[in-house]
């Protein structure tokens, strides 16, 4: 079972209205994961967190250059 841990809470009047869990990821400096959860054994779906990546191809390409995005546009293609 993954180690979810809590990673932040909303309260509103001292009740907690958002709760939002995740799995700590440790990295360096140079963006190697060192660790994922308890061990680097997690298995995950990429789907929305790759989106980033696949865009830095673009990045790359030169595309954003070519039409101009702003940082903004930039922002949505890395969005979920």
């Amino acid at each position: 079972m993954p180690d979810f841990k809590t990673l932040i809470e909303y309260t509103r009047s001292g009740l907690i209205e958002q709760s939002h869990s995740g799995i700590i990821v440790h990295m360096n400096k140079h963006g190697i994961i060192n660790k994922i959860g308890r061990d680097n054994n997690y298995k995950f779906f990429m789907r929305s967190c790759m989106k980033p990546m696949q865009f830095s191809a673009c990045i790359e390409a030169g595309i954003d250059k070519k039409y101009e995005f702003s940082l903004e546009e930039t922002a949505v293609c890395c969005a979920s």
